[in-house]
């Protein structure tokens, strides 16, 4: 079987996302990959040091700005 790579849309580290192993996230209402780190570390939201990344993926995907959590962060 082939594996299949995917490169983190935060942190630009390529990891490896099938088949039968799966070491980073997809979250599909933002349409981006995350590593296993970028996922455990944002699960309370997205910090403001990363918001433009994740402005910059939605605008590419033309998804409209999620409502932000209590802390005010866009939630992962």
């Amino acid at each position: 079987m082939r594996k299949v790579t995917k490169q983190c849309d935060l942190c630009a580290v390529s990891f490896q996302y099938g088949p039968q192993k799966y070491d980073g996230q997809y979250l599909p209402h933002y349409e981006m990959y995350l590593c296993e780190g970028c996922y455990r570390d944002n699960a309370g939201g997205f910090a403001p040091g990363l918001e433009d990344k994740i402005i910059g993926v939605l605008e590419t995907h033309r998804i409209p700005l999620p409502e932000r959590n209590a802390r005010g962060w866009f939630p992962r």
